[in-house]
Formats: structure tokens, sequence, C-alpha cells
């Protein structure tokens, strides 16, 4: 899991844009569950800020991982 949870850092850190699991596992081409997995252990070690909000890409009103500035 921690090639997964660094490329969700790597990917985030080159976006701009707030993104959910969904739409991250699919920019990134990974199982939903494995996206899941690095989700939890990012919001733990506080790797990158996950908060409540909307998602850019689907417009979901769900968790987002956001860009490390936010």
């Amino acid at each position: 899991m921690p090639l997964i949870r660094d490329a969700v850092i790597i990917y985030m850190k080159a976006q701009a844009r707030p993104l959910c699991a969904t739409c991250l596992s699919r920019a990134l081409r990974l199982p939903f569950d494995r996206t899941m997995d690095a989700w939890a252990d990012i919001r733990v070690r506080s790797d990158l800020p996950i908060r409540a909000g909307r998602c850019s890409a689907c417009g979901a009103d769900v968790d987002e991982v956001l860009h490390p500035a936010a």
C-alpha cells in the first residue's frame, strides 16, 4: 500500500483541484478499494488535507483530498 499512497500524494501535489476517492481512483487507474486503503492511511498520517466538500471532477458532495496548499 505505501506505493499507492505515494502515487496518490504525488498525483495530488500536481493537481490544483480537490478530488473524491472515486475520481481519484479513476484518474490513477487503480482499484477503488486500494485507493480507499491509501486514502485512510493518508488521513491517519495527515499527509494531505481531507475534508468534506465538492469534488471538482464529478461534483459530488463527499470527502475529498485536497492539494497540500489548501
